[in-house]
């Protein structure tokens, strides 16, 4: 949602682990450059799926997910071959997003997430703050999807 607010698109995807015995795993997936929460979900899970053995039995301290080689929304080709499911899938994370933005974070998730959205609260990095209206609900829309209509005020009596 973070991207897609920001008019990003991103082409590579990382991961890292710090466990708490000091040792430390990271990778990363190039991609072709994208906004669509289910690619990136398939490319986090094929990381993950990437991580040796031996770490599969280590307690993790920390877990960093980072999306890299950023482009600006104007700079952005659609694929020949997946313009068509780009503009559907644009589409539905743009609803996914405004239900989200009028009643609430997580109102609308992957399937794949139930159960675990509290597990990772918002947090103030040192290199971004985050923005309430991407974070939080919007209260401009008094928990509709269309935001009131401004209120005129009263016509004035005519005279006789």
């Amino acid at each position: 949602m973070r991207l897609r607010h920001s008019r990003l698109y991103a082409g590579a995807l990382s991961v890292s682990v710090d466990y708490v015995n000091d040792q430390h795993w990271s990778d990363e997936l190039r991609l072709s450059e994208t906004q669509d929460t289910l690619k990136l979900t398939h490319a986090l899970n094929d990381l993950w799926r990437r991580r040796p053995a031996r770490f599969a039995r280590l307690v993790p301290l920390r877990v960093g997910v980072h999306l890299t080689q950023l482009i600006d929304l104007k700079m952005h080709t659609p694929d020949l071959f997946e313009e068509k499911t780009e503009r559907t899938r644009g589409a539905l994370f743009q609803a996914v997003d405004h239900l989200n933005k009028v009643l609430g974070k997580n109102t609308v998730y992957l399937g794949g997430a139930h159960g675990a959205t509290k597990d990772a609260p918002m947090r103030i990095a040192f290199t971004r703050i985050p923005e309430p209206e991407i974070e939080e609900i919007d209260r401009s829309y008094e928990r509709r999807l269309k935001k009131p209509a401004k209120q005129s005020p009263p016509a004035e009596p005519e005279a006789w």
